[in-house]
């Protein structure tokens, strides 16, 4: 390794990939009985998997959903998909980050090395530098001016980087990026199920789809939230999860402003944004509150979140 104490032979002398896919399923994070190209399921692949140094090969205590991410050491992370459906994020991620990296101000994940599918294991996986920094489920009052300043920033010179040969939204990251009508009847559907003001909801949808597309596309985060930043202190230092990277309409990344940010900030965060493309964006953050609340396993601290996003989005909409 370029830097740090451990290097790729340290993590196939701790119990290489099948060793942290025995950690995974120790979280029941993995689906043991689907079968793979050697004629066994994975539990079976995986059974005699022994993780043989703890120091290498560790769990980082808050995991995401699409994917699970391993400590190697102090200076680097391996970052697997959690299913099938997410098995393309890594690559993306590996191909198109490193020339992201001259445009930003934020830290955002570097790659060392992306692993390839084989019998062990049917996906690619990446291995990149560790980024320090703390994470964050809600946002504290007294961060969210910064936070709304930073990531406004942030997307001002996301949105700068070329775009050619970039990857169209699609299938691979769930069309974010994409027109809000691929999602509106789920979205109506959910409505149904809340007890909230449906017709004020319905109508954040409708103006979301009355709206115009928009040009030219620009790279798109995907999944730009609380949970994807990191911190130092209250200061935000890192944007993180790019699997759902595409070129398109960015406003699913502006929904930002209605899922973390209160009234305040949710304006400065707005200032400059055209007003066609904050509808869009309450469409999308509508369509993420009303799915995710009527989950039965929701979480509490969920549960509470998105209520707070529909909350906020029927707050702007008395004022209109």
């Amino acid at each position: 390794a370029p830097a740090g104490p451990y290097y790729i032979e340290d993590l196939y002398k701790a119990g290489g990939v099948q060793a942290v896919m025995k950690e995974l399923a120790s979280r029941d994070l993995l689906h043991l009985d689907l079968p793979t190209v050697t004629g066994q399921n994975v539990g079976t692949n995986i059974a005699d998997a022994v993780n043989r140094d703890p120091e290498v090969i560790r769990p980082i205590e808050q995991q995401g959903h699409d994917h699970r991410t391993f400590y190697l050491g102090d200076e680097f992370l391996i970052r697997i998909c959690s299913s099938l459906r997410y098995r393309y994020q890594v690559v993306k991620e590996y191909h198109y980050l490193p020339r992201f990296i001259p445009y930003l101000d934020l830290k955002i994940p570097s790659y060392r090395y992306l692993g390839v599918p084989s019998s062990q294991f049917p996906y690619h996986f990446g291995i990149l530098r560790f980024i320090s920094g703390e994470s964050k489920s809600l946002l504290p009052l007294q961060d969210q001016n910064q936070v709304a300043e930073t990531i406004k920033h942030f997307l001002k010179q996301f949105h700068t980087i070329p775009t050619e040969d970039g990857i169209a939204y699609g299938r691979h990251n769930f069309f974010r990026g994409g027109p809000i009508r691929i999602y509106v009847q789920e979205a109506m559907e959910a409505i149904k199920l809340l007890n909230f003001n449906q017709a004020a909801l319905r109508k954040i949808l409708e103006d979301a789809l009355n709206q115009p597309a928009h040009s030219p596309d620009v790279w798109v985060h995907g999944d730009l939230d609380v949970s994807n930043l990191l911190f130092e202190k209250d200061r935000c230092v890192a944007v993180i999860d790019f699997g759902g990277l595409a070129v398109g309409d960015p406003s699913c990344d502006y929904a930002f402003g209605y899922l973390c940010l209160d009234k305040k900030a949710r304006d400065l965060f707005y200032s400059e944004v055209p007003e066609s493309l904050i509808k869009k964006a309450r469409g999308w953050a509508c369509w993420k509150a009303a799915i995710s609340l009527i989950q039965p396993a929701l979480t509490t601290s969920l549960k509470a979140k998105y209520t707070q996003v529909l909350n906020r989005l029927l707050e702007d909409m008395d004022e209109i």
